[in-house]
């Protein structure tokens, strides 16, 4: 028989999924649908249910779905009662209801059915949820009603696997329980009494949460609980007379769960996290955190949302810093710290401690936006003490930024200030202070296919202040001044199915305009340099047959020349330009300085050579190979050179690039390093990298990185790193050392050794220095319902004054209840994460957020 009834049951499918369930039974595993599979996985085996879909649709809200009652026998009656025996089966879509007995009352006016009775083994299926019953009465008018013990589960995550026509299983994270009575009090509000939720195996209960009353508020998306008790193993481990959680994903004002640590700098540390939800599109976290070493510091993270701004706000407040005192003390009767920079203004610091930092980005218009990166701290010293943040872009620099962006389709206009805070510190090595760009304007176009398709006319142009303030290493009032540039150009790209050839010509032209210069110092200057470059190539390609695949492999060989007439730059000072380290995309740069300071003289041609391996089935690239080196035609005259170099205690004269500068090669050579790099993916689940510099003549590498991974699972990865560059590691070592060259060899995996556990491990190795850069080591253990991982660590730091290594060791533990969150600290999973490439960490699982 058809009824087309609202059978508001079904709606507690959602509700009873987010309480809480008793002590499991094998009974209780056989009415959830449990099957024993020692060998399937952890949990020892998994829940079957029936596939209640076909052709996958989708499941309609109760009002708009049409019911199907069926039963063995029954009596049926318009105006009084209906009585339906054996299999009653209530069928919608994507819902399912069985019961050995049902009861409908009709009113005997209207003849609509007005309460249900249900008896005798009462189950009500939706995908991935399961309520068991002895008995339910529904009211439908009023959509209320009552089940009497309830049994549930609910899953929360994860995937099924389809096992015939008719079952699937379940393969996820699965909650269950059970409660003595599930009542729904009104529309979208339930009260469920001694009820508990674990998300163990229901004939292996590890964990579980029980309380004696519970009320869910679905509009609300709160739950309210009772007497909580949570016990681990029959152990208690926490109780609360009151708790209020979410059953959805609003969120709510409440403490989260404590973090805690242990390192040599602050000692044991003790956090808890409280959380406010301030507004639909504001929050923040207040978290108060004990060192036992140092005090206590109270952080907080206020986060907006906006529909054209969204932005961050950090803060880190210290008072009265005891380890801080201590410091300051030992340095004034230190006679290594107390003569070295920054030792005075180490004296005048107070021991209260802070940091803060803003981010913001806003969008004014459809081409305007404006973005601000700020941060702040009280001293040279905290990051030492408590961790680097995101805005230190290198060794004791702090980042500060705010500018505006106008975009169209052809033009590109900022405005910006920039500067850095350099943080000194008397037990580290000393540094000297960065260019401020106070302000700095950028002008950019764009005009492809111009002249009727013809060419492509484009334009660079800048103009910026550059300021700088006394540093570590002056002797004399840094140059600061004015640099205007620019940088018109046009190309005329002629484009083939075989090939392409493209010939550009632009210009550079700068002026300056320089302040505290000394006598017989330049004061203005201009510079006006033409560049002119052609870029060639073709294409080649074959079909074939390989280790039973179809590919297309390609062989494309390219040609570039690049022209710059030397013009003699070294009278004027280098606001932001450096040698780039050669690598083989620099061979088709037109310039082989950074920045803009300096434009390197060039008459080279370039030649090179691409093949590639692509999967015709998929268009898949399994390999990738690049090779390439430049022929000089002269001698490079430009080096990095400055005029008030024989004033800041540096030798006098330009930079010799071959002992000095980062990973450069000599101006002098006919050939450059032969440079080239490799993409090679044996499988999904295995590949290789690589890109290397190689000098033939000098018969020593320039540069090289090459990095090996193997993924064949989510929690199953092998890193294997190498990266070398020259002169790239010359903090603390004289230049043109032998160890001045940077060679560092890193590894890193995670791996499931036997049964439940795993092993977590981080290595970087400074092989010219012999010794570990940072380096995690950690096991965890993995059961069907909690985790519980260890991971210690030691992190290099910087080079103290007598240039040794600086360590700070870390330690970490964190334990998570699955389906209810982590214990712990989440900060390990974020390197971890962050370190190991193609970790998929499953303690980030029900991790706290901002924002939802």
């Amino acid at each position: 028989m058809k009824i087309k009834i609202s059978l508001f049951l079904l709606i507690l499918f959602a509700l009873v999924s987010q309480t809480f369930a008793r002590n499991g039974s094998i009974s209780i595993a056989d009415k959830l649908g449990w099957v024993l599979a020692p060998n399937q996985n952890i949990c020892g085996g998994y829940y079957i249910e029936p596939k209640l879909n076909n052709n996958n649709q989708s499941i309609l809200p109760i009002k708009q779905s049409t019911t199907k009652i069926s039963a063995d026998y029954g009596t049926f009656s318009r105006k009084g009662v209906s009585i339906l025996r054996g299999n009653v089966i209530v069928l919608q879509s994507g819902r399912r209801l069985t019961a050995d007995k049902a009861i409908l009352h009709r009113d005997p006016k209207t003849g609509k059915v007005t309460t249900i009775d249900l008896y005798g083994n009462v189950k009500a299926y939706e995908a991935g949820k399961l309520v068991v019953s002895k008995h339910a009465h529904l009211v439908v008018n009023e959509k209320l009603g009552h089940l009497d013990n309830v049994a549930y589960r609910v899953e929360l995550y994860g995937t099924s696997v389809p096992i015939n026509r008719r079952q699937r299983r379940l393969e996820g994270l699965v909650a269950w329980g059970q409660a003595k009575r599930a009542q729904q009090t009104a529309p979208g509000k339930s009260q469920y009494t001694y009820a508990t939720y674990t998300t163990c195996a229901p004939n292996v209960n590890q964990w579980l949460l029980r309380a004696d009353k519970i009320n869910l508020d679905k509009k609300a998306g709160r739950g309210t609980a009772r007497n909580v008790m949570l016990t681990f193993k029959g152990i208690p481990l926490f109780y609360t007379p009151y708790l209020n959680f979410p059953i959805s994903n609003k969120r709510k004002t409440g403490f989260l769960y404590p973090i805690f640590g242990l390192g040599n700098a602050s000692g044991a540390e003790f956090g808890l996290p409280f959380y406010m939800n301030i507004a639909p599109n504001y929050d923040a976290m207040i978290t108060p955190i004990y060192f036992s070493k140092r005090g206590v510091m109270v952080r907080g993270d206020i986060r907006y949302l906006t529909h054209s701004s969204h932005g961050i706000f950090n803060v880190a407040v210290l008072p009265g810093d005891r380890e801080f005192k201590k410091f300051q003390r030992e340095a004034a009767t230190d006679p290594t710290l107390n003569t070295r920079f920054g030792f005075r203004e180490l004296e005048d610091e107070t021991p209260d401690r802070y940091f803060l930092s803003w981010r913001d980005n806003r969008y004014l218009t459809r081409h305007w936006s404006t973005a601000i990166d700020y941060a702040d701290v009280s001293d040279a010293y905290f990051f030492q003490d408590f961790g680097n943040a995101p805005e230190v872009i290198s060794t004791n620099q702090l980042f500060r930024q705010a500018r505006t962006d106008y975009y169209t389709n052809h033009w590109h206009f900022d405005a910006m200030v920039q500067n850095y805070k350099t943080l000194n510190a008397v037990n580290r090595q000393p540094i000297g202070t960065l260019y401020s760009r106070l302000p700095q304007f950028d002008l950019n176009g764009e005009y492809p296919s111009a002249f009727g398709g013809v060419a492509d006319v484009f334009l660079h142009s800048q103009a910026v202040y550059f300021e700088r303030q006394l540093g570590a290493f002056d002797t004399r009032q840094p140059l600061d001044g004015s640099r205007l540039l620019l940088q018109p150009g046009i190309s005329l790209p002629f484009a083939w199915s075989w090939g392409y050839f493209t010939p550009s010509t632009q210009v550079q032209m700068r002026e300056y305009d320089l302040q505290n210069t000394l006598p017989g110092e330049p004061r203005t200057d201009r510079f006006a340099i033409p560049i002119y470059d052609v870029d060639t190539g073709v294409y080649f390609d074959r079909n074939f047959h390989f280790a039973g695949g179809d590919y297309l492999q390609t062989l494309e060989p390219r040609l570039f020349y690049l022209y710059v007439p030397f013009q003699n730059q070294n009278q004027i000072p280098n606001f932001d330009s450096a040698f780039i380290p050669f690598n083989y995309e620099q061979m088709f740069r037109v310039n082989r300085f950074s920045g803009n300071d300096r434009l390197g003289d060039a008459n080279q041609l370039t030649y090179a050579l691409t093949t590639r391996m692509i999967d015709t089935d998929d268009g898949y690239e399994k390999f990738n190979a690049s090779v390439g080196q430049i022929l000089y035609f002269r001698d490079r005259r430009l080096n990095i050179c400055s005029p008030i170099a024989s004033s800041t205690g540096v030798t006098p004269g330009c930079t010799n690039d071959l002992n000095s500068s980062i990973g450069v090669t000599s101006n002098t050579e006919t050939f450059s390093p032969v440079a080239g790099k490799v993409s090679y993916h044996f499988s999904p689940i295995f590949s290789i990298n690589g890109e290397t510099a190689y000098d033939v003549g000098e018969r020593r590498m320039i540069t090289s990185n090459e990095y090996v991974q193997y993924n064949p699972a989510y929690n199953s990865v092998i890193n294997f790193g190498y990266s070398y560059l020259r002169n790239g590691d010359i903090i603390g070592i004289p230049n043109g050392a032998a160890s001045n060259d940077l060679s560092q060899l890193s590894t890193s995996a995670a791996w499931p050794i036997f049964a439940n556990w795993s092993v977590i491990g981080l290595f970087n190795y400074n092989i010219n220095k012999q010794r570990p850069q940072t380096y995690y080591a950690g096991v965890s253990y993995n059961s069907c319902c909690w985790r519980l991982r260890f991971v210690v660590g030691r992190i290099f730091t910087a080079l103290d004054q007598n240039d040794n290594a600086v360590f700070r060791n870390v330690f970490y533990v964190q334990w998570q209840l699955k389906g209810l969150g982590n214990i712990g600290t989440n900060s390990i999973s974020d390197i971890l994460s962050n370190q190991i490439e193609g970790y998929h960490d499953p303690f980030l699982y029900n991790k706290p957020g901002l924002l939802g």
